[in-house]
């Protein structure tokens, strides 16, 4: 990631694990529609979770101001697509082809 004059670019791996929406005796009381909501939104985190590493995952790239990156949704879902269905992102930082590393001068 790199933050100049208000500008940032670079890119982050959101991972989650263990995702856990809904729970029976909290939702009790709520509305048919946001049953059907968090039902929802576990069969997609189900069909979306790379089953080697239990985890849902995605990397997504950022531009523009600082105060309102940009980013594309369609690479955040083909990123999620390509964790589930081919190749596991892991966690960590990954060094850009070209990129400088700093060095330490105390040694």
């Amino acid at each position: 990631m790199d933050i100049d004059h208000g500008m940032i670019t670079g890119s982050v791996k959101p991972l989650v694990k263990n995702l856990d929406v809904s729970d029976a005796q909290q939702d009790r009381d709520k509305d048919l529609w946001h049953t059907l909501y968090e039902g929802v939104i576990e069969d997609a985190a189900a069909l979306l979770r790379n089953t080697s590493r239990n985890e849902i995952a995605t990397k997504v790239d950022l531009s523009g101001q600082i105060k309102v990156p940009h980013t594309d949704t369609l690479q955040v879902v083909g990123q999620l697509i390509h964790n589930a269905f081919f190749e596991a992102i892991l966690p960590g930082f990954e060094r850009e082809a070209g990129t400088h590393e700093r060095t330490d001068p105390h040694g």
